[in-house]
């Protein structure tokens, strides 16, 4: 990846202290008593050449990446006790990009590093810690103004983990803090995302009846012309496939026809109270997406805005802070999404189910109802004769 004017402070000042940092190898190179050359191999493979002129206390330091190609050349001046003093910065097509002042403590350690533009204009200004062993432990980038940018500490390794374990456990909330306005909403989206799904799945685990047995048990008591307790067993069976028989039952007198009819507006009923909530949770899995997205813009809005407050000239910590804004909500969008579609997607086959089921009671107890009428107006066919003989019997 290549920056543009982005990263350059942080990497000069850190490839340039590298000389007390212990990584400095010692010189490859003599050419003279005035002149020394040092070569330094850094951690992120790129490499440093340092030439000290100690007659005229000047050091120019020319950093190359891994395939040998320039990135940038420092000019040094040197104090008397050879040490850098002051440092030009220029790119690796010459232009100059900024210049850096170092500052050291009693014991000639860096203590501080202002670097500013041509004409004096303060960019930023590190400040770097040590420990009570001399050890550099970190540094820390401010701006003109005097505002914390971030702070840079090694890695803590060993048996030290104390600290680590309280971040981890308040690791969500940090996240929302540092995503940004965004965070919030698409947090707001993950609540009523869980709480829909958990009265829905409560609701369809409460409806859910085996209908097979069911009807099975009201054939019974149909057959018998029973119809007070099969209401009872209806109206006492919470689903909307109950609801449905209840519905037939109450009509069990009317023609087939009409039982059809009364079934299916009973069933048409009941379709609103399953999908209810249903387009809350659809809603919810494409907004996620679009609230994460819209955070990303705002992160990366942030970021270029950084850079042009700054002349053109900004450090990794100010850039990778709108960048891993950006990412962060984009994450979040897509975490909240994802299980809220997959939850959609099974509530919806749940709901398709009852459905089904509710079409089988319904066919069901229209059956079961037309069967068990009585017929009435039965009209007996006799035979001429025997129709004679009655005839005979009641003129006698």
């Amino acid at each position: 990846m290549k920056f543009s004017h982005a990263g350059v402070t942080i990497i000069c000042t850190v490839l340039v202290c590298g000389v007390n940092d212990g990584r400095t190898q010692p010189p490859e190179k003599t050419e003279s008593d005035a002149v020394r050359v040092t070569v330094s191999m850094n951690t992120d493979g790129s490499r440093t050449v340092y030439k000290f002129n100690d007659a005229q206390h000047t050091a120019v330091a020319t950093i190359t990446d891994q395939g040998g190609k320039l990135r940038e050349k420092i000019r040094y001046e040197l104090d008397d006790a050879g040490r850098f003093s002051t440092g030009q910065i220029f790119g690796p097509d010459g232009h100059f990009r900024f210049k850096s002042q170092y500052k050291y403590d009693n014991a000639g350690r860096l203590q501080e590093e202002t670097q500013s533009t041509e004409d004096g204009t303060i960019l930023h200004k590190i400040v770097y810690s040590y420990d009570q062993n001399g050890k550099r432990t970190g540094y820390s980038i401010f701006d003109a103004s005097g505002k914390l940018l971030g702070r840079v500490t090694p890695l803590i390794t060993g048996p030290s983990s104390a600290p680590k374990s309280r971040e981890k456990s308040s690791g969500v909330m940090e996240y929302i803090q540092k995503g940004g306005l965004w965070m919030w909403p698409i947090l707001a989206c993950s609540i009523v995302s869980i709480a829909v799904f958990a009265e829905r799945l409560f609701y369809f685990h409460r409806a859910t009846i085996h209908v097979g047995e069911f009807l099975k048990g009201l054939s019974n008591i149909i057959r018998r012309r029973n119809f007070a307790e099969a209401l009872h067993e209806s109206a006492g069976t919470p689903g909307p496939a109950a609801r449905v028989i209840h519905a037939a039952i109450i009509r069990h007198d009317a023609p087939r026809a009409e039982l059809r009819d009364i079934v299916q507006e009973a069933a048409q009923l009941e379709v609103p109270k399953l999908e209810r909530f249903l387009g809350v949770l659809a809603t919810i899995a494409f907004l996620a997406p679009l609230l994460g997205l819209l955070g990303t813009v705002a992160g990366m809005i942030d970021a270029f805005g950084t850079i042009a407050s700054s002349g053109g000239y900004a450090t990794v910590t100010e850039l990778s802070s709108g960048v891993y804004k950006s990412l962060l909500t984009t994450a979040a969008g897509l975490v909240v999404a994802t299980p809220t579609f997959v939850a959609y997607s099974y509530l919806s086959s749940r709901v398709n189910t009852m459905l089904h089921d509710m079409e089988r009671a319904g066919i069901e107890i229209v059956h079961m109802l037309t069967e068990s009428q009585p017929i009435s107006g039965i009209i007996s066919f006799q035979q001429p004769g025997q129709m004679a003989e009655s005839e005979t019997r009641i003129d006698s």
